[in-house]
């Protein structure tokens, strides 16, 4: 996986991130909506066959950079909680 800023202000960011799964932007997506501080969050895929996706981020209130990075945190928190989960289920469940 690669990162590039492509843009960035007081108020915005704008990534372009390859060789990464739709699922991810998704979830970090969700956690950037979920701030407050937020605006605006979207990702989009300029081509379907590029490998290549890009995410836009406004915030209202912030550093846009340092609010990524918090959502990004809080969406490997919430996978690792999934994957303690579904660890205790088959542990206890399992044989």
């Amino acid at each position: 996986m690669e990162v590039k800023v492509v843009k960035e202000d007081q108020k915005s960011l704008d990534l372009e991130i390859s060789n990464i799964d739709q699922s991810i932007l998704q979830i970090v997506q969700e956690e950037l909506l979920s701030d407050d501080s937020v605006e605006f969050a979207a990702f989009s895929k300029p081509h379907p066959l590029l490998r290549v996706q890009t995410l836009s981020l406004i915030v209202k209130t912030g550093n846009p950079k340092k609010v990524f990075a918090n959502a990004c945190i809080r969406a490997v928190d919430k996978a690792k909680q999934l994957q303690d989960d579904i660890a205790k289920l088959l542990f206890i469940n399992g044989d």
